[in-house]
């Protein structure tokens, strides 16, 4: 029975995470709209993406925010070759943080 209730325990906890993960981005667009007056925009990321990589075409822009890393947004891009990248640009600066070739 202990066995169970512990499958039982993890399948809740898994569907309860699930559920509320659509919240946090819903969060993170609230606080985007909130103090879009600090923030590049989502194409202006994609741009900075784009052009770090080499050119190509920008599939995804998120924006992304936390008290620990702060603001950032995460950029999929495309490359002319099919390589795809994910790209995080600062959110502030335009800067990229960080830039890695999905496998």
């Amino acid at each position: 029975m202990l066995k169970s209730k512990s499958v039982y325990t993890a399948l809740f906890a898994a569907l309860a995470f699930g559920a509320a993960a659509p919240s946090f981005a819903d969060d993170d667009d609230r606080h985007y709209r909130q103090h879009r007056a600090k923030y590049i925009s989502h194409q202006k990321a994609a741009q900075k993406a784009v052009a770090h990589v080499g050119g190509g075409t920008a599939k995804s822009v998120d924006f992304e925010y936390s008290t620990r890393k702060g603001a950032y947004f995460d950029v999929e891009v495309r490359t002319r070759n099919g390589r795809e990248y994910d790209v995080k640009v600062d959110a502030k600066t335009g800067k990229i943080r960080s830039a890695r070739l999905d496998d």
